[in-house]
C-alpha cells in the first residue's frame, strides 16, 4: 500500500541562510531539486520522515476511534487505507499490523457498517464476484 504522490512533500533547507522550504512530490519530480530565490543556492533535503510518521500514527490512532460513529463505508475505508499506510511507515510488519488495535477497530466498524457478514452471506457474495468477473 502506498501514499498518494499528492499529499507528499519533503522538507529542503538552504545551506547559505538556513530558510526551509517544502516541495511537493510533482513540483519536486516536474522541477528539479529547489533552489532558494535569495540565495541561488541548491536546497538540501532534510530527513525527517520519523517525525512525519509518528504524526501520522498518532492520526491513525485518533482516527481508529473517530469513525467508531461513522456510517460511511468509503469514508472509513479511505481512512483505513491511510492508517495501515502509517502503521508500515512506522516499521510494523504484516503480522503486528494485522493484529494492531487500529486494524482491529478498523475492521469491526467495517464488518459492522456492511451487516457482520455470515458465512452464507460470504459465499454469496463470492459466487456473485466470480460470476460478474
Amino acid at each position: 500500500m502506498r501514499r498518494n504522490p499528492e499529499y507528499i512533500s519533503f522538507t529542503w533547507e538552504c545551506p547559505e541562510c538556513h530558510e526551509t522550504f517544502n516541495v511537493s512530490y510533482f513540483s519536486l519530480a516536474t522541477s528539479g531539486n529547489p533552489i532558494c530565490p535569495d540565495c541561488d543556492e541548491e536546497c538540501e533535503l532534510i530527513d525527517n520522515r520519523d517525525e512525519d510518521f509518528e504524526a501520522e500514527l498518532k492520526k491513525a490512532y485518533q482516527n481508529a476511534l473517530l469513525v467508531q460513529s461513522a456510517c460511511n463505508l468509503s469514508g472509513v475505508v479511505n481512512a483505513f487505507s491511510r492508517s495501515l499506510s502509517a502503521l508500515q511507515g512506522s516499521g510494523f510488519k504484516t503480522d503486528a499490523i494485522r493484529s494492531h488495535p487500529i486494524s482491529i477497530l478498523f475492521s469491526d466498524k467495517i464488518s459492522s457498517l456492511v451487516g457482520r457478514s455470515t458465512p452464507l452471506m460470504f459465499t454469496e457474495a463470492y459466487r456473485e464476484c466470480e460470476a460478474q468477473k
